[in-house]
């Protein structure tokens, strides 16, 4: 029996047990981590044991040779692919190399998107490998990419591939430049913004630190000392040269650390640490002059303090920061036990990846090929979407304030989401950033959402250990409108998501100046919701040292966007705040807006294969103001673009040309009651023709209902002058309106009280012409089977296209289905949507 199969799980060891060793709450709840401590220490009484393949037992290779793997035999060759996969995957999930097995997931390891293009990278650089991140996605386990890498490079030509330099990003760098060093791309705008906003500390990156234990100020001064000699970037400086800047690494830096001692007030220290915080990240920088970092150690206790790091962003982003933490945690516990720290040498600074950026990116059209994708991703540029759920009534004057409220993931939500994000090959950041879309179109209901992602932007290992401006901002576009469940969505988000990250070295700036020349109206503020995803900072845990690290809230926000979701994803837990402008959203508004959110995540968990765009939670608001009762409600969407669009026609004036419907002569032998009941059950098993439209706080919804389809047949008398079709649509603008019953009519026609025609008629609103013939087809089935069987067929509306274009094929060319033919003829002037389940069908598609 293969276990990883049957139970949806990567499986890599098995264990035997007494019943009763399992250790459980008092409650009888498993205890997760518990049991994971108790495995890992080996604590178990193990009865039996079994553990899968690993990728490979030998020596690991961290350098691998094209010339060494050719020359191997064919038994050996997967083996020593192995060993080397083994240490680079290793090395990207934290997992130890006697942990990784064969049949393991990728996504198992670990691997979010970001940790996804950096193997990616390197597979393309040191195997030669030509694949996107949606292939690599798609491999889903350690076993097919070895396979496909074994493929790969058996193709390869030796001795043509032997005299190819391999690449990486800083491969073009001209050495003897240096003097003369351009900014990057994302620095010249932060410089222009500094030249133009002087004095502003809105570009201030900071991060605060609690420190427990007997710390040494002087040593925290030496560590930071090391590692500005060892980053040129935190030694340099943007002096003007004729109107523009330049880079200038200073040769050393007379860098101290400011101190403030607390020890000696007697109240309110809290607050009196604060005030030190604020006014020191709310002071700017002279980028001309330097240095463009500051330390403060605030002395609270003899063994209390706060570590505040101060960086203009032109020299650093969230990862450097992570970057410098982790190095500061390693010289610190060098220098408290006298031993020196050896870190691996820096191959290249911040100023070889400007010049890479201007030579390799610009010049060899890379930078054009990117914004040629961007261009088409995002043009026409969505509108701004309709906030008025969200926002703060009679706004007087806007302000710059700027709040920030938080909600967490708990340990049984990250399990299960880690569950299905595994089975369906999606990244937690994946699944919460659809959430997170899913919840703007509900309160938005406009389908074309822009949602600015930031990212790290290194997707090579020589640029992970570098301090510097790499974050870049990518412009995900999602359309929502054909999305019909939580999963679509999902698959949607990754998709754009991994397509973004391979075009990620466009600057946002560039892509925006390259929009403007088709919409010279657009301006960053036209985005307005973005979606943030922290590293944890690592500290270094040898053992070396007693001191204790926390993180440090400055309680300082700040916001480039309308609103930001931030995920700080940890270990057993994922928090998330959002940070808003207070004084254009309203307060209580916005903390629905993240309550939503959290129960969002909780239908998630429970039933992510059918979860639908407008989850149940958001029901009962609606139905509250509908006139319809929650047992008659199945479900509630937002209405599309198309069908508000239609609603409203619909509302100033009801004519034909909103009305889709067929007509034809009714054949001598029907029995009429029999025929009446085929309708009502063809109807109440297509729920989409059982829908309503309700209004609720100023949106409209589609809500569909039960109310045993009141009011679905219409009976009109004919003239004996009267043309059937006239008696049709008077009878339809008679019976059909959003205020009454069903938006499908069963119109039956007399003439001298005899039955001639049958018509269905329904508003464009709920169906299309296509629709329309297969809602007759699937009419006439159930009526012949009842006649047949004395029992109705069973309603499948997933048919196929092909059965669909047969059943209108059917039907197209009886001379008495004129109505709908000529309705037809303007189907294609109004867009089909997906009513039916039939998709988005064009005529031509199915004739």
């Amino acid at each position: 029996m293969n276990v990883s199969a049957a139970l949806e799980l990567q499986v890599s060891d098995i264990i035997l047990l007494r019943p009763g060793q399992l250790l459980k709450t008092s409650s009888g709840k498993i205890q997760r981590q518990a049991n994971k401590k108790a495995y890992e220490s080996q604590s178990f009484k193990v009865l039996a044991s079994y553990q899968e393949e690993c990728v490979g037992t030998d020596e690991l290779i961290e350098d691998f040779s094209l010339q060494e793997y050719q020359t191997l035999p064919e038994s050996k060759k997967i083996q020593y692919l192995s060993l080397h996969l083994k240490a680079s995957l290793s090395q990207l999930s934290n997992i130890s190399a006697q942990n990784i097995h064969v049949n393991q997931n990728l996504l198992a390891l670990g691997l979010d998107s970001l940790r996804m293009t950096q193997l990616l990278a390197e597979l393309q650089t040191v195997y030669f490998l030509e694949m996107n991140l949606e292939l690599l996605f798609e491999l889903k386990s350690v076993e097919n990419l070895l396979n496909t890498l074994k493929k790969s490079l058996d193709k390869q030509e030796l001795n043509s591939l032997s005299l190819v330099k391999r690449k990486t990003v800083l491969s073009c760098v001209v050495q003897n430049k240096r003097d003369k060093a351009p900014l990057s791309f994302a620095q010249e705008r932060l410089w222009f913004i500094d030249q133009l906003e002087t004095g502003s500390a809105d570009y201030n990156a900071f991060e605060a630190l609690r420190i427990f234990g007997d710390l040494d100020i002087s040593q925290v001064e030496e560590s930071f000392n090391l590692i500005i000699e060892r980053h040129e970037n935190l030694r340099t400086v943007f002096p003007s040269v004729e109107s523009s800047a330049q880079q200038k690494v200073l040769k050393s830096l007379d860098f101290k650390v400011k101190t403030f001692d607390l020890r000696t007030q007697e109240n309110a220290i809290e607050s009196k640490l604060k005030d030190l915080c604020q006014d020191e990240v709310r002071t700017p920088f002279d980028l001309s002059q330097g240095p463009l970092i500051r330390v403060t150690v605030i002395i609270l206790k003899d063994d209390e303090h706060v570590l505040l790091i101060n960086t203009h962003h032109i020299i650093s982003d969230g990862h450097s920061m992570s970057v410098l933490i982790k190095e500061f945690s390693l010289f610190m516990n060098a220098l408290s036990s006298g031993k020196e720290v050896k870190l691996p040498d820096l191959k290249f600074q911040y100023i070889d990846y400007t010049f890479w950026q201007r030579e390799c990116l610009e010049e060899e059209g890379k930078l054009e090929k990117h914004l040629k994708y961007w261009e088409n991703e995002l043009s026409p540029f969505p509108r701004q979407l309709n906030l008025s759920l969200l926002k703060e009534k009679n706004v007087i004057e806007p302000t710059t304030d700027v709040k920030t409220i938080f909600s967490s993931i708990n340990q049984e939500q990250l399990d299960k989401i880690n569950h299905i994000r595994i089975k369906n090959s999606w990244t937690v950041n994946q699944i919460l950033l659809a959430l997170y879309a899913a919840l703007i179109y509900r309160y938005t209901q406009q389908d074309s959402i822009i949602i600015a992602v930031p990212n790290a932007n290194r997707p090579l290992k020589e640029t992970q250990d570098i301090l510097g401006f790499f974050i870049n901002t990518m412009l995900i576009r999602l359309d929502l409108e054909d999305s019909s469940s939580y999963a679509d969505i999902t698959n949607q988000t990754r998709s754009k998501l991994l397509s973004a990250l391979e075009h990620q070295d466009a600057p946002l700036q560039n892509i925006v100046e390259r929009l403007r020349l088709k919409e010279s109206a657009l301006d960053v503020e036209d985005i307005q919701f973005a979606f943030n995803s922290l590293e944890e900072n690592s500290f270094s845990k040898d053992g070396l040292t007693d001191l204790r690290y926390e993180a440090y809230d400055v309680g300082v926000d700040s916001a480039k966007t309308l609103i930001n979701l931030t995920l700080n994803v940890k270990e057993n837990s994922i928090e998330f705040s959002l940070t808003y402008k207070s004084s254009l959203l309203s307060d209580v508004k916005i903390q629905k807006f993240l309550s939503h959110y959290s129960q969002l995540i909780e239908e998630f968990c429970n039933n992510a294969d059918n979860l639908p765009i407008l989850a149940p939670i958001f029901n009962q608001d609606v139905i509250t103001h509908s006139p319809y009762t929650q047992k008659q409600v199945k479900r509630v969407y937002p209405l599309t673009q198309m069908q508000i669009d239609l609603y409203l026609q619909g509302q100033m004036h009801f004519q034909n040309r909103y009305f889709m419907g067929l007509i034809y002569e009714v054949e001598e032998d029907l029995q009429l009651d029999v025929f009446e009941k085929a309708v009502f059950y063809v109807v109440s098993q297509i729920e989409t023709l059982n829908l309503r439209v309700s209004e609720y706080a100023g949106q409209l919804y589609q809500l569909y209902v039960n109310d045993n389809n009141e009011g679905l047949m219409v009976r009109v008398e004919c003239k004996e002058d009267e043309d059937a079709r006239s008696a049709v649509f008077s009878a339809s603008d008679a019976s059909i309106s959003f205020e009454k019953e069903a938006l499908i009519k069963a119109i039956f026609v007399y003439k001298n009280s005899k039955l001639t025609h049958i018509s269905y008629m329904a508003h464009h609103v709920i169906l299309d012409g296509v629709s329309m013939v297969y809602f007759r087809a699937l009419v006439d089935k159930a009526y012949k089977n009842y006649m047949k069987e004395k029992a109705f067929i069973k309603i499948d509306v997933k048919t196929s296209t092909q059965e669909i274009s047969a059943l209108i094929k059917k039907y197209k060319h009886k001379q008495q289905s004129e109505l709908w033919r000529e309705t037809l003829s303007g189907v294609n002037d109004i867009p089909v949507f997906n009513t039916l389940n039939l998709g988005q069908q064009k005529l031509e598609d199915l004739f």
